[in-house]
């Protein structure tokens, strides 16, 4: 708990002072602790050294992280972005997922419906690739330039 919560309050103070002297004040609590450990005679001085140990050495990582702000450890209150790049595929069209749908009678074979300049959307056969909630990428069976709809086209 003395490690958890000195780790908490200093966290501020580490930007706000010399890091290298903060840092020899904290190595120098934590020798001190240690020193205590070894001459305690009783459970209570122990307790105690251990707490002296644990205020300082919990404060040690932190302060001790590199200036380089990607080289600190994460600390409450701080946010940051992640871009999880799973799996990826090159040389594919990618369409809106909400334009791609599963074959009535084969839900592993999908179709879009293609606009056909002065006629109805036809209904095309299409290879999908990887897919997420926002795109899906169509291995085969469409042309770069090819317009698709979006939803359903309306039964006549």
């Amino acid at each position: 708990f003395s490690a958890g919560i000195s780790g908490l309050l200093a966290a501020g103070f580490a930007d706000r002072f010399d890091r290298k002297r903060l840092l020899l004040f904290f190595y120098a609590g934590f020798i001190l602790g240690t020193f205590l450990c070894g001459i305690a005679t009783n459970y209570h001085f122990l307790l105690f050294a251990r707490m002296i140990t644990g205020v300082f050495g919990g404060v040690i990582e932190i302060v001790a992280a590199k200036d380089d702000p990607r080289q600190r450890p994460i600390m409450t209150g701080m946010t940051g972005k992640l871009r999880l790049v799973v799996s990826s595929e090159k040389d594919v069209i990618a369409v809106p997922s909400t334009a791609v749908f599963a074959d009535d009678d084969n839900a592993n074979r999908h179709h879009v419906y293609v606009s056909v300049e002065g006629a109805d959307p036809r209904q095309q056969a299409v290879t999908v690739g990887l897919s997420s909630a926002t795109k899906t990428h169509i291995k085969s069976g469409l042309q770069p330039g090819d317009k698709i709809l979006l939803t359903k086209p309306e039964a006549k």
